[in-house]
């Protein structure tokens, strides 16, 4: 399944949010809101990766939706309210939680095969793409871990996904310039303990100027 529309959108509105189990209400209010998931301001923390009823209090336009906490921020400065980043679960998910064998046949955004010629780059949070970012993605190239590189100056298309991150994947072209296969160039015993392909980026400036987009984005998600 694709990411759905990821760009938030500022909208201050009323937010009351239930833990799952428990029948204790918590409020706050929304900073900003995309189709995947919402800022929420509020004091009454919970922690990162706590399920939650979410309830959007926007008169007729208002909403119920099961969410998953992505990120929190306790502030320590009066003037800036600590706050946390929800998901917004996917109807797959809520379904494979009914019917389990669901699971492995319906498409989820983490389980949908890429293209052929395509390759994905997941980080587990902002600051290792970040550091990617500054000591490759910066100077035009990229290692990318694969068990099947393909050959010397074909192109192919990346897509890096930030875990736990409201940020749209970004996807971009590339021309493989070196490869490290499994067993080594001549096939030696042990080969490579890593196996994979480096890259440089195709239309540089383009291409560069999406990549410092969403390390923007990525910043501002941060300090929200």
């Amino acid at each position: 399944m694709e990411r759905r529309d990821g760009a938030r959108r500022p909208r201050r509105v009323q937010v009351n949010f239930w833990e799952r189990g428990s029948s204790k209400r918590k409020r706050g209010y929304s900073a900003n809101i995309s189709t995947g998931g919402m800022y929420i301001e509020t004091n009454q923390l919970v922690s990162r990766g706590t399920r939650i009823r979410l309830e959007v209090c926007a008169d007729n336009a208002g909403f119920m939706v099961e969410a998953v906490v992505a990120r929190v921020n306790k502030s320590v400065q009066t003037l800036r309210p600590s706050g946390m980043g929800v998901r917004f679960l996917e109807i797959e998910e809520l379904v494979s939680e009914l019917l389990p064998e669901f699971a492995s046949t319906a498409p989820t955004e983490r389980q949908t095969p890429l293209p052929e010629g395509s390759y994905r780059l997941r980080f587990p949070g902002p600051e290792p793409f970040l550091a990617v970012y500054r000591r490759d993605l910066a100077t035009g190239g990229l290692f990318i871990p694969t068990d099947d590189p393909p050959s010397l100056r074909e192109v192919i298309t990346v897509e890096i996904l930030i875990e736990g991150s409201e940020v749209a994947p970004l996807r971009f072209q590339a021309r493989v310039v070196h490869r490290l296969e499994p067993g080594g160039p001549d096939g030696a015993a042990g080969g490579n303990l890593m196996a994979g392909m480096g890259v440089e980026l195709l239309s540089f400036d383009m291409t560069l100027k999406k990549v410092r987009k969403m390390v923007a984005e990525l910043e501002a998600e941060n300090e929200a």
